[in-house]
């Protein structure tokens, strides 16, 4: 089984603990925060904590690649590490994402993507047309253009 098919069985048994909606499509609307791993579909990095200040792509072996997706309630959420308890944090087209102290009135930190799904952006809130994409092994996360690249694409699952 595919980690992408893996990633929706276990938000479904999840979901039935948690409150999470899955509707028929796969597709997950989450009323309650979800605990995952992000993983770039181009080269299988994960997001990861580096430090708690900056957001890599790193191999899946590390450890600080756990993230709370919380939902805002407009459909989008905030990614907020498990470690260090910061979230991620848009600083604009082509610029380094970091990680700040959580704040959800902040459109920075705010997210919409949808966990349900094999594959999916993670488009900032913010900068418009932007999303979450993944430069490479130990590379910083940037928020580039969305080109629906495969760096661009992220499996939410359970580490």
């Amino acid at each position: 089984m595919r980690i992408a098919h893996k990633a929706v069985a276990i938000l479904a048994a999840a979901a039935s603990f948690s409150g999470i909606t899955v509707l028929d499509s796969g597709t997950a609307t989450a009323a309650v925060p979800v605990t995952a791993s992000l993983q770039a579909q181009s080269d299988n990095t994960n997001l990861d904590e580096y430090l708690g200040t900056n957001v890599l792509t790193r191999d899946p072996g590390f450890t600080y690649q756990n993230w709370t997706l919380t939902p805002i309630g407009d459909g989008s959420f905030t990614i907020k590490g498990t470690h260090y308890g910061k979230c991620v944090a848009s600083n604009g087209l082509g610029a380094n994402v970091t990680q700040k102290p959580c704040n959800a009135n902040d459109l920075a930190q705010r997210w919409y993507l949808d966990p349900g799904l094999d594959f999916t952006a993670i488009a900032s809130a913010k900068y418009l047309d932007t999303v979450l994409q993944a430069n490479g092994l130990d590379r910083p996360a940037t928020t580039e253009l969305s080109l629906g690249t495969t760096n661009q694409q992220w499996t939410p699952y359970v580490k």
